[in-house]
């Protein structure tokens, strides 16, 4: 990843994901969640050097 800024490693940026298909992830401080129907989100907060080893799956349904 490639940035033009830099973020101390005491911060944990928020990630916040939504779609209206339905989303995963394995990254063990993200949460998949449906906070309502049609809506599909992936939420928590991480440290900067993990931002790029992130995975965010979303399937359409048919």
């Amino acid at each position: 990843m490639q940035r033009n800024f830099s973020i101390s490693d005491s911060v944990a940026p928020a990630v916040w994901v939504e779609s209206n298909n339905l989303l995963h992830t394995q990254h063990e401080k993200l949460r998949a969640e449906q906070p309502r129907p049609n809506l599909y989100a992936v939420r928590g907060s991480i440290k900067d050097a993990e931002l790029s080893d992130i995975m965010v799956l979303g399937r359409r349904q048919r």
